[in-house]
């Protein structure tokens, strides 16, 4: 009979994880995201910063997450998703992107800040409606080979990895693919922002979609064109369905999309 039982040992490892943590944080203190002061356990905003981030509430938009303001009725659909439904069946990110929110993401998008990954995911699981629970495939949003050399890493992925993770689900890398080099897009009107994106996005692996739902993970959602644009890609390639989830979302409404674009 062995010394130890299998609910003893287990005991073991996590008193052993506890103190190998504790250990780590007393030596390398878990900073806030946004002020870099010490906090309890990470990852975490300090409280201070917590109280200024503003989170999505409902009412919103069921199809793209527009935020309502005043009284409208839940799962009601905002002007421009009434004109033109989205490619996309729904979308959901829960912060609003704004001064208190962007400084983060913004280090993770551009600063090699991919320790906020964890943070940043366990928001979007935890906030998400439980229909984005229910997906078969994650999909990052892709960004040019060009770009993710010079970056070496592609922060959507990084999402899509610990979201798909954490709810089991698989995830595919590949089957999007950003085929051509844009600048920037954050500065750009919609209107610009359209023409760049009309022919970017490609699916090269179209056995991996067909018949499946697909949850699409991006890091800020702006104008919802990129979330568009992967999103016809996807259901041309025979996705069933397409979900969008975001760590953020700028509050403006989707451009009017005219029917032959």
């Amino acid at each position: 009979m062995p010394f130890f039982d299998s609910a003893a040992l287990a005991a073991l490892r996590r008193l052993r994880g506890r103190v190998a943590k504790g250990a780590l944080n007393f030596l390398l203190p878990p900073l806030c995201p946004r002020c870099s002061v010490p906090v309890a356990d990470a990852p975490a905003f300090c409280h201070a910063c917590f109280s200024k981030l503003r989170f999505t509430k409902k009412p919103f938009c069921r199809a793209c997450s527009f935020p309502f303001e005043g009284y409208v009725k839940h799962e009601s659909l905002c002007f421009a998703c009434q004109a033109r439904p989205p490619a996309f069946d729904r979308a959901f990110a829960p912060l609003l992107y704004d001064e208190a929110s962007s400084g983060p993401i913004l280090a993770l998008k551009h600063a090699d800040q991919t320790q906020h990954v964890p943070l940043f995911a366990r928001l979007m699981m935890s906030r998400a409606p439980r229909v984005y629970r229910k997906h078969d495939l994650v999909v990052p949003v892709p960004i040019h080979p060009k770009r993710l050399r010079r970056r070496l890493y592609n922060q959507a992925a990084e999402l899509a990895r610990f979201v798909g993770r954490g709810w089991g689900m698989s995830i595919a890398l590949d089957v999007l693919e950003r085929s051509r080099y844009t600048p920037p897009l954050g500065d750009l009107p919609p209107r610009k922002r359209l023409l760049v994106l009309r022919r970017v996005f490609s699916c090269g692996r179209e056995e991996r979609v067909r018949g499946k739902a697909v949850l699409l993970v991006d890091d800020v959602m702006t104008s919802g064109l990129t979330a568009e644009f992967c999103a016809r890609c996807l259901k041309r390639a025979g996705a069933r369905e397409v979900s969008v989830l975001a760590v953020a979302r700028v509050p403006l409404a989707r451009p009017k999309l005219s029917r032959a674009i």
